[in-house]
């Protein structure tokens, strides 16, 4: 069995390895969270195809409250270069209490500088355990490799 996952790896590395090359990563903050709610963010991003991405988050604030996030980015023109769609999913891990949210997404990336992009956007997210709808505007920046 494990010679089998084995040969496996290389397999599922290899696609990973290859798109890195033709369009990249980003490694990234929202600065509205930073300053807004003192909560600490962390985007990764990963080029799919040309015109799509996903997109893994985290945060911390000082309350103890953690934030785990992912996301399928889907661009309406050319990556880090246009408006964009994203569907994802956040869990919420609260000191006494977990909650998943469920978001939709809105906005724009454009790279002002070579290795840079800076992105805005506009978040509509549903939370199961509150079962409400909250929006929240995205403004950051990412740096490309």
């Amino acid at each position: 069995m494990k010679r089998h996952c084995l040969a496996l790896l290389p397999a599922l590395i290899l696609p990973w390895s290859m798109t890195a090359s033709a369009a990249g990563n980003a490694i990234g903050t929202d600065l509205i969270r930073w300053l807004d709610s003192d909560t600490a963010s962390l985007v990764y991003q990963r080029a799919l195809t040309r015109v799509s991405a996903v997109q893994l988050q985290f945060g911390y604030n000082d309350s103890n409250n953690i934030s785990i996030g992912a996301g399928y980015k889907a661009y309406t023109g050319g990556y880090h270069s246009s408006v964009f769609y994203q569907a994802g999913g956040t869990v919420y891990g609260r000191q006494d209490d977990t909650n998943l949210g469920l978001s939709i997404e809105i906005g724009y990336e454009r790279s002002p500088a070579r290795n840079v992009v800076a992105f805005g956007s506009v978040k509509a997210e549903y939370q199961s355990l509150t079962e409400v709808f909250t929006y929240e505007p995205t403004l950051g920046v990412m740096l490309a490799f």
